[in-house]
């Protein structure tokens, strides 16, 4: 997928999850600087640390952090 397509499709993202007010910072145009995001992926390639990117994470609250991981553990075990 070309980076225009990409991109386009982030923004759709981020629309929606500005229609939130808690999340509407989503579409603002103070971007941070790629230098450490870029330095990072560096980092990990040299270090072959890289499997894939493929998701966007997101936060959530919950009532206990350690079983929400555990509950999340023990519905992917079957994964990488």
């Amino acid at each position: 997928m070309e980076a225009g397509k990409v991109a386009d499709k982030l923004k759709e993202i981020f629309k929606l999850l500005s229609l939130n007010r808690q999340l509407e910072s989503f579409v603002k145009d103070d971007f941070v600087s790629f230098e450490p995001i870029e330095t990072l992926i560096q980092d990990l390639s040299q270090r072959d640390a890289v499997v894939s990117l493929n998701h966007i994470g997101f936060c959530y609250k919950t009532d206990s952090q350690t079983q929400e991981r555990q509950t999340l553990t023990n519905s992917v075990p079957d994964s990488n």
